[in-house]
C-alpha cells in the first residue's frame, strides 16, 4: 500500500519545467514569434476584409463600379452660314469701343452684324461674352461662340435664329483665323471723287471702274474737300472695307491707302493732281471666287 502511495504522488508531480525567455534555444524562440505574428495577421486582416467587402458592396450599388460607363459623344452638324442670321453685339465693359471692333471683325469674316454698341448699365458679364439665343438660334450661337472661345450660351427663349451678345470683363479678342479672301469687284461699293481742275475726269474714272465689274455708286466732286497736289489716287475705307480697298488698289499704281473711322465697307476712290490713269487690265491679278465658308458645329449632349 506505501508503494502504490508513493507511485501516486510521483504521478502527480508537475511534469513541466519553467525556463526563463532567454535561456530558450533559439529554434523555440523564432517559433514563438512566428506565433505571435500570425495572430496579430489575423486581427488586422479580419476587420479589414469585413470593411472591404460592405466598401465593394457600396460602390457597386452606387454605380461606381460592375456597370459600363455611360459616353455622350456632341452631334456635330454642318452650321448655317454665316451671314444668314442677324448678330448683335454689345459692350458690357468699360472699354470704349470694344463692341464696334468686335462687330467689324465679325463682319469681315462673313456675319451679318446689324448692331453693335453698349449694354444696359445694369449689364455684367465677369467672363468673356454671354451669347443669347432662342431654340432655333442654337445651331447660330455654337457658330458664333466658336468666334470667342470660353463664352457661355444662354437660351433665353427669344423666337427667330438672332444671337445677341454680351462682351464681358474677361473678353481678350477673336479666336485667331486667317485672314479674309478679297471680295469680287462686283461686291465693292465705289465712290469716285474728282480733285483735279480736269472736267469729267470722275465720271471718265467711274465707267472704267464700272467695266471692270466694280459697282460705282457716286461720281462728283469730294464731299471733304480734299486737296491731293502730290498724289496720284488716295483710296478712302473703313475698317470694315479693308479687303475691298485691297480689291481696288490693284487697279492703281501707286495708290494711297488712307483709313477712316467710317462703319460700312464702302471705298471712296479720290483722284489727285498727278493721276495717270488706271493699270491696264492685263497687269491685274484676275480675280478668283473665294471658297465658300463651310462651318460645322457641335450640338451639346447629355449622356443615354
Amino acid at each position: 500500500m506505501a508503494e502504490q502511495h508513493e507511485r501516486t504522488d510521483e504521478q502527480s508531480e508537475p511534469f513541466y519545467v519553467s525556463v526563463p525567455y532567454e535561456d530558450l534555444p533559439l529554434v523555440l524562440v523564432r517559433e514563438q514569434r512566428q506565433r505571435r505574428y500570425r495572430k496579430l495577421a489575423l486581427l488586422v486582416t479580419l476587420p479589414a476584409l469585413v470593411l472591404g467587402s460592405a466598401t465593394v458592396a457600396g460602390a457597386y450599388q452606387a454605380g461606381i463600379i460592375g456597370t459600363e460607363k455611360e459616353t455622350c459623344v456632341p452631334d456635330r452638324v454642318r452650321a448655317p452660314e454665316r451671314g444668314s442670321f442677324d448678330l448683335t453685339i454689345l459692350n458690357a465693359t468699360e472699354t470704349q469701343g470694344q463692341a464696334t471692333t468686335t462687330g467689324t471683325l465679325l463682319a469681315r469674316r462673313g456675319f451679318h452684324v446689324v448692331q453693335a454698341g453698349n449694354a444696359r448699365p445694369e449689364d455684367y458679364v465677369k467672363g468673356v461674352a454671354t451669347i443669347y439665343h432662342g431654340p432655333e438660334g442654337l445651331d447660330q450661337a455654337l457658330l458664333v461662340q466658336k468666334q470667342m472661345p470660353g463664352a457661355e450660351l444662354w437660351d433665353d427663349g427669344r423666337s427667330g435664329t438672332s444671337v445677341q451678345v454680351l462682351l464681358g470683363y474677361g473678353y481678350r479678342r477673336l479666336a485667331p483665323a486667317p485672314p479674309p479672301p478679297l471680295p469680287m469687284p462686283d461686291k465693292v461699293h465705289l465712290n469716285v471723287y474728282n480733285t483735279t481742275w480736269i472736267d469729267g475726269l470722275g465720271a471718265k474714272v467711274g465707267r472704267q471702274l464700272k467695266s471692270r465689274g466694280f459697282r460705282v455708286d457716286e461720281v462728283g466732286p469730294d464731299p471733304e474737300n480734299s486737296f491731293n497736289p502730290h498724289d496720284r489716287v488716295v483710296i478712302r475705307y473703313g475698317a470694315a472695307g479693308l479687303e475691298a480697298a485691297q480689291r481696288v488698289e490693284q487697279h492703281f499704281a501707286g495708290a494711297t491707302m488712307k483709313e477712316t473711322d467710317r462703319e460700312d465697307a464702302s471705298v471712296d476712290v479720290v483722284i489727285g493732281s498727278t493721276y495717270r490713269g488706271l493699270r491696264p487690265s492685263s497687269q491685274v491679278p484676275t480675280p478668283v471666287p473665294p471658297p465658300p465658308v463651310i462651318d460645322h458645329v457641335e450640338r451639346p449632349c447629355t449622356p443615354s
